[in-house]
């Protein structure tokens, strides 16, 4: 192609004739001049973040995971080239492999279980293959239903961290306000200090107390004097919080600290002014907010929630009434069970999907009531947890358990070309560890979850 170009060239020169085409401004002196310099750019930033540092250990670009010293497959040539070795001059039937003299992956790290005291890497596929060429009946096969098969629960868990959903698709299940929210008198403005922390660009070379002054003078430009800032804090024993890997931030100005989580702070403090002022508002983006509004302030508050656009989008308005469902009183339970930011998302299983499911079957309500149920015991709340799901995956909640419907779900999905076992139903475990301990934190119950047990080490990832 490049010799057609030459001699394209030399045609135009020839016969003095010269064509510009805009479908070629690629080559056009300035689209190159300007990509030289993104170029320069790419190049400096490069060297200066090196993707490729020089550790001491093995590290996965991807995910960041880092290896111990048993993981040796960069020497997987060498180990190779061993073994090929002492299998010179032997025959087939006299060789042995040792495990010692196996190459261990990354993989390892997060996709094995210890058995007797050796790591063992699970492919969750190929183990499910191998049960239902080993089994012996079809009831030998279903009492395995009911551990995990896998090192972690796929559906719960990715390799590196929680699975998480979309938590902005349930917008489409509010209503936003028309008439105008902003009456003559005095109000009370409560904003969420992560989305306020984009608001102002950070100038080079500039103090903290600049930075600041910046801040302080914005709010006050935009939303008076009575207002409140509240952060994200940590709690005091941060390695049991499930927000670890949420956290960008370790501040909290203007008001009390929020630990372990702002956003109920943030919806508490408007509440609580809210009947000192002729309105309050929440500003922000996240949904979490406008959810816990409508289920903690009554229908008659004068509080509403600001989501704040980006670029050409104006802002919305929403009230406690904004909801277009009966079941506010419920909406707690579904956005923690659909997956938010301190609970796992359900594989395959929206937020939308769960509010469907309320509408169809309206008796589950009272199933989501008991979440909501101070004097609710362990047993009840195990038992309503799982007709919930039990129902989400198509199963009938009073002739089924989670393990049953799981093992049915793996005999239909067996047969198909392709599936995903992200997609079976949890274990009656993994569904206690990740959506009964949240129901117990929703009505303040934290000594509940702890009560009950539900740690990671409750699930059982193999027999």
């Amino acid at each position: 192609m490049i010799h057609l170009q030459n001699i394209c060239f030399e045609i135009e020169k020839f016969c003095d004739v010269k064509l510009t085409s805009s479908e070629h401004v690629d080559t056009r002196p300035s689209r190159i001049a300007r990509d030289n310099e993104d170029v320069a750019k790419l190049s400096q930033w490069l060297y200066e973040h090196n993707p490729f540092p020089k550790i001491d250990v093995i590290m996965s670009i991807a995910s960041v995971i880092v290896g111990g010293n048993e993981v040796n497959c960069h020497l997987s040539e060498e180990i190779g080239r061993d073994m090929i070795s002492k299998m010179m001059g032997k025959k087939f039937e006299n060789v042995k492999f040792k495990r010692k003299g196996k190459v261990v992956t990354l993989a390892s790290i997060n996709s094995s279980v210890k058995i007797c005291n050796i790591s063992i890497v699970v492919d969750p596929h190929i183990l499910f293959h191998r049960l239902c060429i080993a089994k012996q009946s079809d009831d030998y096969l279903k009492a395995f239903f009911k551990y995990e098969l896998s090192p972690f629960p796929i559906l719960l868990f990715t390799g590196e961290s929680m699975r998480k959903g979309t938590k902005s698709s349930l917008y489409t299940s509010f209503s936003p306000i028309t008439e105008d929210v902003k009456p003559e008198g005095s109000q009370y403005v409560v904003v969420d200090g992560g989305h306020l922390l984009h608001k102002i660009v950070w100038r080079q070379q500039a103090t903290f107390g600049a930075i600041a002054d910046r801040y302080v003078q914005y709010l006050n430009n935009k939303y008076g004097q009575d207002i409140a800032v509240i952060f994200d804090g940590f709690p005091d024993d941060d390695k049991k919080s499930t927000k670890n890997c949420e956290r960008l931030r370790r501040a909290a100005h203007f008001s009390p600290d929020a630990v372990e989580d702002a956003d109920l702070t943030i919806v508490n403090t408007a509440i609580s002014v809210a009947p000192q002022y002729d309105y309050g508002r929440v500003v922000g983006e996240d949904i979490d907010l406008l959810v816990l509004l409508t289920a903690l302030a009554s229908t008659h508050s004068n509080g509403f929630f600001q989501k704040c656009g980006r670029g050409k989008t104006p802002d919305s308005y929403y009230s406690t009434t904004s909801f277009n469902h009966k079941f506010s009183n419920e909406l707690l339970f579904i956005y923690a069970i659909s997956g938010c930011d301190i609970t796992s998302a359900l594989f395959g299983q929206g937020k939308n999907k769960f509010i469907s499911l309320f509408l169809k079957h309206e008796e589950l309500l009272n199933r989501a009531a008991t979440f909501l149920n101070p004097q609710a015991t362990t047993e009840q709340v195990t038992e309503a947890g799982g007709n919930v799901l039990v129902a989400l995956y198509g199963g009938d909640p009073a002739t089924q358990n989670l393990d049953e419907l799981r093992y049915h779900s793996f005999v239909k999905a067996a047969a198909k070309t392709k599936f995903n076992l992200a997609r079976l139903p949890p274990t009656t475990d993994a569904a206690c560890h990740e959506k009964l301990k949240p129901g117990a934190n929703m009505v303040g119950k934290r000594k509940r979850s702890l009560e009950m047990g539900l740690d990671a080490h409750s699930i059982r990832p193999l027999p």
